[in-house]
């Protein structure tokens, strides 16, 4: 059985657990002695099943990045659950159609916690005995890259046992294809395709790193003409309707947050002066739609004039410039707050590539292929690199992130995102720097 059908069928039976489950916490909830209520039950039918379902799929945990490990199982599975919860009760709160009171809010929430979260363990411990033990075979053009995608996979939820090789002749790696499970090539290798074509010839699944033109081709619309098969990629930049959309639901959700987060704003703005000499408020030229360059908002969090030695540099693991309250600021993200200014003010939107300094910019746009694509839509203050990668990748794997948002951008795809960025907030290792230290900091 493939592995795609035998993914289908656990989250086809995780899927029909969790609805489950999530019906008989409210059973039991209006099952208890000293609920008054206990008729009220059938009108949580459609908002207590369609809600949950909903805010799993934005959530992720029906996707293979959920098994990870049993930690990133529970926090995320404990997250969704808690913010569905949130979302009925605020709701029920605003339209009342039953007694929903806020203990039946924290005893349903805890019978959900319990099994879902139960559930959810079970069901990675079944992943991980479906899909351990796989042996990986790496195609790449050298030592260093065939070991650096190896480092990463080290620790994938797959837990692939993997050996890698640099191809010579064909007649060589063919027999180590053949007695491999997966085959992981890389973007660059020239013999890509003989590769490829070797490991679909022994049914061997393919895991290929792509290149910015693979990326299209994936979102390409098939044509034909007469006997002529052909692939139609469209420019990748948003039409008038989307770009419209896309602001009108910027400018109402980034005055809402603006609204909400004033306090912690307020607190930060006075408290991150006492604690390091200079102003709260950091500003930087960043480039944003079409190369142009704007003033980005952010809570300072290194010391004043951080790079009046060192020149433009990106922030490191245990970087010396940071600021103690900039470790915490960093740590929780609350430091791109007032970016919620630039959203409105129409510099940023909500979702998209983060905007970079033109510094560097220039230095990619020479350097790696496609990287000018990223400009062809409004910077984020989260994005698809910001919810799949990580702070300390590389600008190339960012990129190829953010090119499957350019190519791929729909509201429904910045409205996952936008629920996905809750849960990565709460992972510090999302917020960690570059792991290479530049050793001008110091100098």
């Amino acid at each position: 059985m493939e592995r795609t059908i035998k993914m289908r069928i656990i989250t086809l039976f995780q899927l029909t657990f969790d609805l489950f489950f999530v019906y008989a916490s409210f059973i039991l909830t209006f099952s208890t002695y000293w609920h008054q209520g206990t008729n009220n039950i059938a009108k949580f039918f459609p908002l207590g099943l369609l809600v949950p379902l909903l805010v799993f799929y934005l959530f992720g945990i029906y996707s293979e990045d959920h098994y990870k490990n049993t930690g990133s199982v529970t926090s995320s599975t404990f997250v969704s659950i808690l913010f569905s919860q949130l979302s009925i009760f605020l709701y029920l709160d605003i339209y009342p159609v039953s007694d929903f009171s806020f203990s039946d809010f924290l005893l349903t929430t805890f019978f959900q916690m319990f099994f879902i979260v139960c559930l959810h363990v079970l069901f990675h411990w079944l992943y991980q005995n479906l899909f351990l033990n796989k042996k990986a075979l790496i195609f790449a053009e050298n030592q260093g890259l065939s070991k650096d995608i190896q480092h990463k996979l080290s620790s994938h939820y797959l837990k692939l046992n993997t050996k890698w090789i640099i191809p010579t002749k064909k007649e060589e790696w063919d027999n180590h294809v053949k007695e491999s499970d997966v085959v992981i090539i890389s973007s660059k290798m020239k013999e890509k395709n003989d590769v490829i074509c070797s490991a679909m010839d022994h049914g061997k699944q393919v895991l290929l790193i792509p290149e910015a033109q693979d990326l299209s081709i994936f979102h390409a619309e098939v044509k034909h003409i007469n006997d002529l098969l052909l692939f139609l990629i469209r420019p990748p930049r948003l039409s008038s309707l989307q770009m419209l959309v896309k602001r009108i639901f910027d400018v109402i959700i980034s005055s809402l947050l603006l609204i909400m987060c004033s306090p912690v704003l307020f607190i930060l703005y006075i408290l991150i002066p006492l604690t390091s000499k200079g102003p709260a408020i950091y500003k930087q030229e960043r480039t944003g739609l079409s190369n142009k360059t704007f003033q980005i908002y952010k809570l300072r969090s290194m010391l004043v004039h951080a790079e009046d030695r060192s020149g433009p540099v990106l922030a490191t693991k245990n970087d010396p410039r940071i600021t103690k309250i900039g470790k915490f600021l960093r740590s929780t993200r609350l430091d791109e707050l007032p970016q919620l200014f630039n959203v409105v003010k129409g510099d940023m939107s909500l979702v998209g590539p983060r905007p970079e300094r033109p510094f560097f910019v220039n230095q990619f746009n020479d350097s790696i292929k496609g990287y000018t694509y990223r400009a062809n839509v409004k910077p984020g203050i989260t994005g698809l690199a910001q919810i799949m990668g990580k702070y300390s990748s590389t600008a190339e794997e960012k990129l190829r992130f953010d090119l499957l948002y350019v190519f791929g951008y729909s509201w429904v795809l910045d409205f996952k995102i936008l629920c996905q960025t809750v849960y990565i907030l709460l992972q510090r290792e999302s917020a960690k720097g570059i792991e290479t230290v530049n050793e001008n900091i110091n100098a």
